[in-house]
């Protein structure tokens, strides 16, 4: 993922509402950490089924995860401030 991140040009995410609100419950969960998403992860999960790119650009786009995709310090503040933190995230990159 982290070559392909570098090499496209900005382009605002197109995921399907259904994987990340999927993905969400996940972030939301205090107790869960992982160390990097990923489409194997994606996977894992039963996540975006067939559009785990698109559900990482979006996490991406927004600062989630990093271009390892390792999630970043926003991540972890969703869990704090979900509502804050994912409007905060939108108004800065749209």
């Amino acid at each position: 993922m982290c070559a392909k991140m570098r090499d496209v040009q900005l382009r605002f995410p197109d995921a399907r509402v259904k994987g990340i609100a999927e993905l969400v419950e996940f972030i939301r969960d205090p107790d869960w950490h992982p160390t990097q998403i990923d489409n194997e992860l994606l996977r894992r999960l039963g996540i975006a089924s067939s559009h785990e790119d698109k559900a990482l650009h979006t996490l991406h786009f927004l600062g989630l995860i990093n271009d390892s995709g390792a999630p970043t310090p926003a991540f972890d503040d969703l869990k704090q401030d979900y509502q804050g933190t994912l409007a905060r995230l939108i108004r800065e990159k749209y």
